[in-house]
């Protein structure tokens, strides 16, 4: 068994990242920052095979870091995502629209990439472009 096959999603009991209704994503302020809201549209299985696939990051481990990454990139239907690990070491992670965030160049080429290979590159640079995702 590969360690990404013992990734799990978990929400928490009070998630940060609320669900909207339907498909649509959506962010809002608290405090002046902007907070991703996940959609209630995506199923478990979706959720764990972006989990499971997504691109590690740190895409090189820092000294003395071990274990599974501190975040998961992946993409679905143009629309970015990350997943954060809950806590150090943890497998398990909490996962929302990425917006408003600066990428690294090879995590950001990876997922245009992914999103030219299922028919979604145009509404990836459309939600980059939208949302600020440098």
């Amino acid at each position: 068994m590969e360690e990404r096959d013992t990734y799990r999603y978990d929400p928490g009991d009070k998630p940060k990242h609320k669900q909207v209704p339907g498909t649509e994503l959506d962010f809002h302020e608290v405090g002046g920052v902007l907070i991703a809201q996940c959609p209630t549209g995506l199923s478990p299985s979706t959720v764990l095979r972006l989990l499971r696939e997504g691109i590690a990051y740190p895409e090189e481990w820092d000294e003395g870091e071990s274990g599974p990454p501190k975040r998961i990139y992946n993409v679905h239907e143009g629309v970015p995502y990350v997943a954060m690990r809950n806590a150090p070491g943890s497998c398990f992670y909490h996962g929302y629209p990425l917006g408003h965030r600066r990428l690294t160049p090879g995590i950001r080429a990876e997922l245009v990439a992914r999103a030219r290979a299922e028919g979604f590159e145009r509404e990836f640079k459309k939600w980059c472009k939208t949302h600020k995702v440098d």
